[in-house]
């Protein structure tokens, strides 16, 4: 069966086509988005990050003490790619993502100290693609890491990120 297909690529499926993502690959991200594959309806790992979802925002909401609005989309002026924030802060328009890790399974690699931008890199990009959507300088993210709690990183723009992010969408 044949699925809607999608001229643009979603900030959560740019790790897939620069071939990062340890979930897809480039060719299931193509064919996902022409409609040739079913989308991956996910899991129980997922389905507890959804469900933990808001909670997470709440807690951003009050540690930066700012209204965030919900579900926030935006596509790229230019280049084929759109996002769906979490949130954004009203105030700034800055991106807020949330994410769960170590609920259903082990904690993933590549989370770093709070405050800082250390987090895995399929992430990164997705935030980075947000960035580029709402064309903000810098994007929250945070994540409740099983044993750790809600920890808060902080992502700024990157221009040579930007670089690369158009030419490999341009190229794909």
């Amino acid at each position: 069966m044949q699925t809607k297909t999608s001229t643009t690529v979603g900030a959560s499926q740019l790790a897939a086509v620069l071939g990062i993502s340890p979930y897809q690959t480039p060719w299931e991200a193509w064919a996902t988005l022409t409609g040739r594959l079913e989308p991956w309806r996910g899991n129980n790992a997922t389905r507890a990050g959804t469900l933990l979802e808001n909670a997470v925002l709440d807690a951003a909401e009050e540690e930066l003490q700012r209204q965030l609005y919900r579900q926030y989309k935006q596509s790229h002026d230019t280049l084929p790619l759109h996002a769906t924030c979490d949130a954004i802060v009203l105030e700034t328009l800055r991106p807020v993502e949330a994410k769960t890790t170590g609920i259903v399974g082990p904690v993933s690699r590549g989370w770093g100290d709070e405050l800082t931008d250390q987090i895995p890199e399929y992430y990164a990009v997705q935030v980075h693609a947000q960035l580029l959507c709402t064309d903000a300088d810098l994007a929250y993210l945070f994540a409740l890491i099983a044993g750790r709690g809600i920890v808060r990183y902080e992502i700024e723009r990157n221009p040579r990120i930007d670089e690369l992010i158009a030419e490999r969408l341009t190229d794909w």
